[in-house]
């Protein structure tokens, strides 16, 4: 997540931001000419950096393998240091593995994505702490898209927010046909 790489940074300036925090207590402190001035006019800039990076990208994508598929829109992965992630495919849902089409679903996602080098995008955590994510295939190919063109899933309207999301829904319009 985004979290790692701002704190980070944040530790790295920790002394100069109290430094800057100590100066800006005392009287006269917007008018200090000279350091003060080009170190507060430093720190701005620095978090209109981290701002902009906060906000253009909300998460880092990282590269896994695929451990276990839970059913047709959940897997867990295996990041290349070593910790398991539990990740929902973004914007879609599948058939639970008692439901008609849910074994199949989860077949798909297996045959898809074992063996192969995953790039995860995260674009949020759902509620029960999954990183629900964008998932790739080393030729580019998305895995929430095979999904409902294979029509194993469908788009999952109340969560699907991004510009993907008309794409899916033709992608879905087409699996019905």
């Amino acid at each position: 997540s985004m979290t790692g790489p701002i704190r980070t940074i944040l530790y790295a300036v920790k002394p100069w931001l109290r430094r800057i925090a100590a100066q800006t207590r005392k009287p006269g402190w917007i008018d200090a000419p000279g350091r003060l001035g080009q170190e507060r006019r430093m720190g701005m800039r620095l978090i209109f950096l981290l701002l902009v990076l906060g906000l253009a990208n909300p998460a880092w994508a990282f590269m896994a393998r695929a451990k276990s598929v839970h059913d047709g829109d959940s897997i867990q992965v295996r990041r290349k240091s070593g910790s398991l992630v539990n990740v929902r495919l973004y914007g879609i849902d599948a058939p639970e593995l008692m439901q008609p089409s849910g074994r199949d679903a989860q077949k798909l996602l297996i045959s898809l994505a074992s063996r192969q080098s995953l790039n995860v995008q995260p674009v949020d955590t759902d509620r029960y702490g999954r990183t629900v994510a964008l998932v790739r295939l080393p030729d580019g190919t998305l895995l929430n898209e095979v999904m409902v063109a294979e029509g194993l899933a469908w788009v999952y309207d109340q969560y699907c927010q991004e510009a993907l999301c008309p794409h899916l829904h033709e992608l879905e319009d087409q699996a019905r046909r």
